[in-house]
């Protein structure tokens, strides 16, 4: 009588929640099968239509097909409002039954659960932020950068490598593809420039239609830096793969 007093319990809530939606969001909880893409800005209201999506899903299928559900999103605080409402939509114990995670935890989750398919994975953790700090400060450290240093710090250019790096990685970009990628760089600043990338007229040794003399040196200099990047990136990970370490 008690299980049956607190499913009539879950079902109130969620019948709530659901009757204060719009047209348009009722319809993407409604819909349980096939995509939906909910387009809204920030509190609009996007992560309590997902739960009562999924909620809604688990009323139609029963609290077994709960670990067939995947609900990713970018912050912990997401994770945690979602199981919170999702309990008072279906109980405790069949919400973490939900797989949610964030993108990066799933991916750890994977790895974990899959290691002879992440081989290159095996006994290994993620990086902690302070120690993605620390490999850059010791790989600026051992070297004299001609770019990626300044005159007063050392360590001024860290936290610009790092969110570079973190840039290159969600665009799956290797060092070895940053390198090839110096092969197109004077084409790409050129066509970025356009006719102002050339002289107009002939003016002294230069010919109209050559590239002017501080295109060019813009164009050495964003060579030479890139390739000090494509350095430092290529020590950061080969020492990730040596104290068995990973990030994302």
């Amino acid at each position: 009588m008690q299980v049956k007093n607190q499913n009539n319990e879950y079902l109130k809530n969620y019948q709530e929640k659901y009757s204060i939606l719009n047209l348009e969001q009722k319809d993407a909880v409604d819909t349980i099968e096939g995509p939906v893409a909910v387009v809204a800005g920030p509190g609009t209201g996007k992560t309590q239509i997902l739960t009562l999506r999924i909620a809604n899903i688990l009323q139609k299928q029963g609290g077994d097909f709960a670990d067939n559900i995947l609900a990713l999103t970018f912050t912990n605080s997401g994770v945690y409002a979602m199981r919170d409402r999702l309990s008072d939509f279906v109980g405790t114990e069949t919400a973490y039954k939900v797989g949610i995670f964030t993108f990066h935890s799933f991916a750890e989750e994977q790895i974990k659960s899959n290691p002879e398919i992440f081989n290159r994975f095996a006994f290994s953790r993620p990086i902690t932020e302070i120690e993605k700090i620390q490999i850059i400060e010791e790989i600026l450290n051992k070297s004299k950068w001609k770019y990626l240093q300044t005159f007063a710090s050392d360590f001024y250019y860290t936290k610009i490598i790092l969110s570079a790096i973190n840039d290159l990685k969600s665009d799956a970009i290797s060092p070895q593809d940053l390198e090839t990628s110096i092969l197109t760089l004077e084409k790409r600043i050129l066509e970025q420039k356009g006719e102002e990338a050339f002289y107009k007229i002939n003016r002294g040794k230069n010919k109209k239609g050559d590239i002017k003399k501080t295109v060019l040196e813009k164009i050495q200099k964003q060579k030479d830096k890139q390739k000090e990047l494509v350095i430092i990136y290529q020590k950061y990970q080969d020492e990730l793969e040596k104290r068995k370490l990973y990030d994302f």
